[in-house]
């Protein structure tokens, strides 16, 4: 049986890469977070618009909340001295599913923001593994990132992965020096990060 044309008036509509609509990433105070969110100021391609802070499995479950609360609080602080705007989603995902957090991280937050369809046209993956780097660790699906950033994007929601072309010690170099710059509240609380996390990985790198 052979193939036949048909005719059929669509009307056609392109939504990808809208820009227009929300930029997203997830606020977790480590060095890949805070690059990405140093890299998309009001000056770039997709300058960030929210910072969301995603319940899928990332925080303590035995402190009944008070970790997942005490994140959105700081989240809300720097959103607020930084002119964004935030999204914070709880779940209970990790007690239904009999999988260690990093089995399943980089799927679960990108399970979330596909939620958000009608509030985000692109969502920023920031990259825990380097491409130069890169392989596929079963216990660590982000490295899968490097695959997966490009094939779940939608015709409404592009996803891009930020910080896999740099190496983390460049990352640390650069978020150093861009936390220096800002005041108020967060500038004391990412001065004493650094001291804590920043300076210590450089340290480590170093060694």
């Amino acid at each position: 049986m052979g193939l036949e044309w048909i005719q059929a008036a669509l009307r056609t509509e392109s939504y990808i890469n809208k820009i227009n609509g929300a930029v997203g990433t997830v606020f977790s105070e480590d060095v890949n977070s805070l690059y990405t969110i140093m890299q998309h100021g009001k000056a770039c391609e997709y300058p960030l618009t929210h910072l969301v802070v995603f319940n899928v499995g990332a925080f303590d479950p035995q402190t009944n909340g008070e970790e997942f609360q005490k994140k959105c609080r700081l989240a809300e602080q720097f959103a607020q001295e930084q002119d964004l705007q935030t999204v914070f989603v709880d779940t209970n995902l990790m007690e239904v599913i009999n999988k260690k957090f990093p089995e399943i991280s980089s799927f679960s937050n990108i399970a979330c923001a596909l939620a958000f369809q009608g509030l985000f046209s692109v969502y920023l993956l920031s990259a825990e593994c380097e491409a130069a780097n890169f392989k596929l660790e079963k216990e660590h699906v982000a490295c899968y990132d490097l695959l997966t950033a490009g094939c779940v994007s939608t015709e409404s929601l592009s996803f891009h992965l930020c910080g896999a072309e740099i190496r983390k010690e460049e990352k640390v170099r650069l978020v150093s020096a861009w936390t220096k710059t800002i005041h108020g509240i967060s500038g004391n609380w990412l001065d004493r990060w650094c001291g804590q996390h920043v300076y210590l990985h450089a340290e480590c790198i170093q060694r």
